[in-house]
């Protein structure tokens, strides 16, 4: 988990940077041809290095309908958080009660199948469910450091578009020399005991976000970042340890599918949800405000209301380990 959350990192690091070198020289055009390139090259190494296998265990006819459905639920979700520029209006609340009937419908053709796409006995697993409702928040939060930070450096703080890419590198490179120690932390100390001290890292690095880039800029938002990284990489490594080894050999498949499920959701909820919150917080400013100062204000509201949504989850992890200590 920690080499494969390193590999991650690498990519996350050059992205920002390359982007903003592309957008700067070559328009953003040449973003999309460099990925198509890249996308390309990812099929052949697929096909070159991806040796066939037989499986470990068969569960029959996987069910054309079924992964239609489940598509169309997801897409329905994702068009609900991001058809409306501005605000709530009818058809986000059209395509939210349309996602979540797909959805309940996906849930019960799934309990009549023989052959199933998902094991929906994997819902009564307490442990899953809350390891996927910890990733699906903690992944919102950090695509609200992908969404909001490049507006504040850009628009609040005059940054180009060169150094905005370097100042979110930062982050995935920090993440590129933690991953690997903290699958190893993982390792020696247990997933709980990770997992709780993530979460605390976390919620001091959003809380430093929401409060330090008034008072420092940039730097402030670096020091915020510097925290945010190893939190994340920890949380990582520990949340996806903990998630396969609640499940038997026959549905790790599937339980990884749902993991990276879980984390788009969270994506597209961060990058939507938040980025609307920030834009509503940063007009809401007061108007003698400077530019800098209704971004920075935007910024404050967006994280704090992060930091909002962790607190609950610390508070449940801490609440189940005090229970398992008395036991």
């Amino acid at each position: 988990m920690g080499i494969l959350g390193t590999m991650s990192a690498i990519g996350t690091a050059i992205g920002p940077s390359a982007g903003g070198l592309l957008l700067s020289h070559f328009g953003w055009p040449s973003i999309f041809l460099l990925l198509t390139f890249l996308g390309i090259t990812v099929f052949f190494l697929a096909k070159r290095f991806l040796t066939k296998e037989e499986p470990i265990y068969r569960s029959g006819q996987i069910h054309f309908a079924d992964m239609l459905l489940l598509s169309f639920t997801v897409g329905t979700y994702a068009l609900a958080m991001t058809i409306s520029k501005e605000s709530f209006n009818i058809y986000t609340l059209l395509l939210f009660l349309v996602s979540l009937l797909l959805g309940m419908l996906f849930f019960l053709v799934q309990k009549r199948r023989t052959h199933r796409l998902i094991d929906v006995s994997i819902t009564k697993n307490k442990l899953l469910i809350s390891s996927l409702l910890r990733n699906l928040i903690v992944s919102c939060l950090m695509m609200t450091t992908l969404i909001v930070g490049p507006f504040f450096l850009a628009s609040g703080l005059g940054f180009s578009n060169d150094v905005v890419g370097g100042i979110m590198s930062i982050g995935p490179m920090i993440s590129i020399f933690t991953g690997i120690p903290s699958g190893k932390i993982v390792d020696n100390i247990g997933t709980e005991l990770t997992m709780n001290t993530s979460l605390i890292i976390l919620l001091a690095g959003t809380l430093c976000l929401a409060l330090l880039p008034g008072i420092f800029g940039w730097v402030g938002y670096v020091i915020g970042i510097i925290l945010l990284t190893p939190g994340y990489q920890l949380f990582q490594a520990a949340n996806n340890t903990s998630i396969m080894s609640t499940v038997g050999e026959k549905q790790t498949g599937a339980v990884s599918g749902i993991l990276n499920l879980s984390r788009n959701i969270g994506l597209i909820t961060g990058a939507s949800l938040m980025g609307t919150l920030f834009m509503k917080a940063t007009e809401s400013a007061p108007e003698a405000a400077s530019q800098s100062e209704r971004m920075f204000f935007g910024l404050q509201i967006t994280f704090l209301f992060v930091a909002f949504l962790l607190i609950p989850l610390i508070l449940k992890s801490l609440v189940h380990k005090y229970k398992l200590n008395k036991k």
